[in-house]
C-alpha cells in the first residue's frame, strides 16, 4: 500500500529549528524567503540572474549558480541585496557551487571543469578537467568529490565520481558509477550519490561510497528518476525529479525503506534538512511551485505557495540575523535607467539619509569579468556613457556595475543595444 504523508497545516507540530526556508525559482528568476515563524512568504525576495539553477549558503551569505550568466551571484542575506556577480568562464553554464573555508567551488557543466574561487578576491585560482557534465560537489577531510554525469548526448557515458585533492586541485581517482550520478551527500561519513538514470529505460540508483576507501559499499536500486537527498538521524529521504514522490532509506543498514513501488506521498523534486525538519518542492510547470515543510518524520507539516519553477531548496542558519527582515532596509539602492540603453546609462542612488551618501565608487565589467571602466561621483545621481575607459565604445551585450560607498558594495546587471 502507497503511504502518505499526513500533512496538519498548524504551526505547533513543528520545531522552528531555522529561521528561514530560501527557493530558487528557476523560471520567475526570483529567490523566495520564507519566515517558518510567522509563515510569511516573499516570492520577490532577491532578483537572480538568466537561468539561475542551485543555492548554497554560507554564514550571512547565499551563492545562487546562474547558468544562463556563467557567473554565481552572491547575496547579502539580512537585507536581500546582491553584493557581485562572481563570473566563472565563457560557455561554462556553472551547474553548482559550494562554500569550503575560503573558497567557492564551481562546477563547469558545458566545460567539464571545477573551478575554485577566492572568495578574498573572487578570483579563479584553480581549475581542472573533473570529467563529462560535472555537477555535483561534496567534500570528505582534505578531498572533493564531485560527480560527472556523462552527459545526455553521451547517453551518460562514463558516468563516475571524480576525487580530487582540495588543496591542488590533483585528481586522485575515478570511481565509476550507475548512470548519471547527479547530487552527492556525506551523511553518517558515508557519500550517497544520486544517479538518475537516462530517464527512458535505466532507472535511479543511489551509490553508497566509503570515501576512506573511495569504493562503493552498495547500490540501491530505489526506480524513477532520483533528484537531491536530505537526511535525518538514520533516515534518507529522496525527491523524485518528476515529482512522483519521495523515497525513503535507511542509512545504518544502508536498505530500501520506500522506493518507487511505493513512495511517499505528496511528491517533490528537490529537498533539504535542518537537522531537525525536512522541506521540499513541487515543481509543477507552468505555474507555481508548491514547498512542504514537516517534521523528521514527514507526518505533519505546511504548504507555502513559491514560484515558478523552483529548482532548489534551502534553510538559512539560525544566525543570519536577529531582526525582522522585512524591516532590513539596504544601506542604499540603485536604479538604472534607460535599461537596455544604447547611448547612456543613468544611476539614481537612494540612501536613508536624503544628503549625499558620500563618494561612490563604480566600477563596470563585461561577461569575462574585466573592469572595462572605473570612476568615483559624489553625487547621489549621474549618468555614464557607454565608452570603455580606453574610449571605445562597448559593443553590445550583459554587463555588471559594481557600486561602493564605504558603507556598503551593491551590484546589478545591465544591457547594452547597439545604438545604430
Amino acid at each position: 500500500m502507497k503511504k502518505v504523508l499526513i500533512l496538519i497545516f498548524m504551526v505547533a507540530t513543528l520545531t522552528l529549528m531555522g529561521d528561514y526556508v530560501y527557493v530558487v525559482n528557476s523560471v520567475s528568476g526570483t529567490l523566495s524567503r520564507i519566515d517558518l515563524e510567522s509563515g510569511a512568504v516573499n516570492n520577490t525576495f532577491v532578483q537572480l540572474g538568466t537561468t539561475p539553477n542551485l543555492i548554497d549558503i554560507d554564514g550571512d551569505f547565499a551563492y545562487v549558480v546562474n547558468s544562463g550568466d556563467n557567473s554565481v551571484q552572491k547575496i547579502n542575506l539580512t537585507n536581500g541585496n546582491t553584493v557581485s556577480n562572481i563570473y566563472v568562464e565563457d560557455s561554462a553554464n556553472p551547474w553548482y557551487a559550494k562554500v569550503k573555508d575560503d573558497f567557492l567551488y564551481v562546477t563547469g557543466f558545458f566545460t567539464n571543469k571545477l573551478y575554485k574561487i577566492d572568495l578574498n578576491t573572487e578570483e579563479i585560482v584553480g581549475q581542472v578537467v573533473v570529467g563529462q557534465a560535472p555537477e555535483g560537489i561534496e567534500f570528505y577531510q582534505d578531498k572533493i568529490y564531485v560527480t560527472c554525469t556523462g552527459g545526455y548526448v553521451n547517453n551518460y557515458a562514463n558516468s563516475q565520481v571524480t576525487v580530487l585533492a582540495e588543496e591542488t586541485l590533483e585528481i586522485i581517482t575515478t570511481i565509476p558509477t550507475s548512470l548519471n550520478p547527479q547530487s552527492i551527500h556525506l551523511h553518517n561519513n558515508k557519500l550517497y550519490v544520486m544517479c538518475t538514470g537516462n530517464w527512458v529505460d535505466v532507472m535511479g540508483t543511489v551509490e553508497v561510497i566509503d570515501p576512506e576507501t573511495n569504493t562503493i559499499l552498495t547500490s540501491l536500486n530505489i526506480g524513477g528518476n532520483i533528484g537531491k537527498a536530505a537526511f535525518i538521524n538514520n533516515h534518507g529521504y529522496i525527491t523524485d525529479a518528476m515529482n512522483a514522490g519521495i523515497y525513503a532509506i535507511d542509512t545504518d543498514s544502508d536498505t530500501i525503506l520506500n522506493d518507487s513501488s511505493n513512495p511517499l506521498s505528496p511528491g517533490g523534486s528537490t529537498i533539504a534538512s535542518n537537522g531537525q525538519s525536512i522541506a521540499f518542492v513541487n515543481a509543477a510547470w507552468g505555474s507555481n511551485g508548491l514547498l512542504w515543510y514537516t517534521d523528521a518524520n514527514l507526518e505533519n507539516g505546511q504548504s507555502y505557495e513559491v514560484a515558478l519553477a523552483p529548482s532548489d531548496v534551502i534553510f538559512g542558519s539560525q544566525n543570519v540575523s536577529n531582526q525582522d527582515h522585512n524591516s532590513v532596509e539596504p544601506v542604499f539602492q540603485v536604479i538604472t535607467y534607460p535599461n537596455p540603453t544604447s547611448h547612456k546609462l543613468n544611476f539614481s542612488i537612494k540612501g536613508k539619509e536624503e544628503k549625499a551618501t558620500g563618494e561612490n565608487t563604480i566600477a563596470i565589467y563585461n561577461l569575462k569579468g574585466q573592469i572595462v571602466d572605473r570612476f568615483t561621483s559624489l553625487d547621489n545621481t549621474f549618468s555614464w556613457n557607454l565608452n570603455s575607459k580606453e574610449g571605445r565604445r562597448l559593443a553590445s551585450g550583459i554587463y555588471f556595475y559594481r557600486i561602493n560607498n564605504n558603507k556598503e558594495n551593491i551590484s546589478g546587471k545591465f544591457v547594452i543595444l547597439d545604438a545604430k
